[in-house]
């Protein structure tokens, strides 16, 4: 299976503006261990969700190898994402599953944020 998620960042920095703390932009950098500033920058965790057993086929566009965890009746593949203002990030993942299955798609979007917006969906494989 081959999930592509696409993130973008629509936040516009205002030259001169004073610096606002709701959108300030501070994020860890885990490849050189120092904070980094840019007002509007997004860093998150992204996370997807599969049956239990699948394995990690290819993933491409992540800013890490993402990660492989068991939790409970889910396999959960993660990895970090920056989004940097203006910007559009896109992600694939390619899983195989432990077997052949025919379940629903489900997906979440993060509590507190917008609608989730999907605009293409395609099952099968890759």
């Amino acid at each position: 299976r081959q999930v592509t998620i696409s993130y973008t960042n629509d936040f516009v920095a205002q030259l001169g503006a004073t610096w606002d703390p709701l959108v300030d932009g501070t994020w860890w950098d885990w490849r050189t261990a120092a904070f980094q500033r840019q007002q509007g920058a997004w860093l998150g965790y992204i996370r997807v969700l599969a049956p239990r057993g699948s394995s990690l086929v290819g993933a491409d566009g992540w800013d890490d190898t993402p990660s492989t965890a068991t939790e409970g009746t889910v396999t959960v593949f993660g990895a970090p994402l920056l989004v940097r203002p203006g910007q559009t990030r896109s992600v694939q993942l390619v899983y195989a599953d432990p077997v052949s299955i025919d379940a629903p798609l489900r997906v979440y979007r993060q509590p507190g944020s917008d609608v989730l917006s999907l605009s293409e969906l395609s099952s099968g494989e890759p």
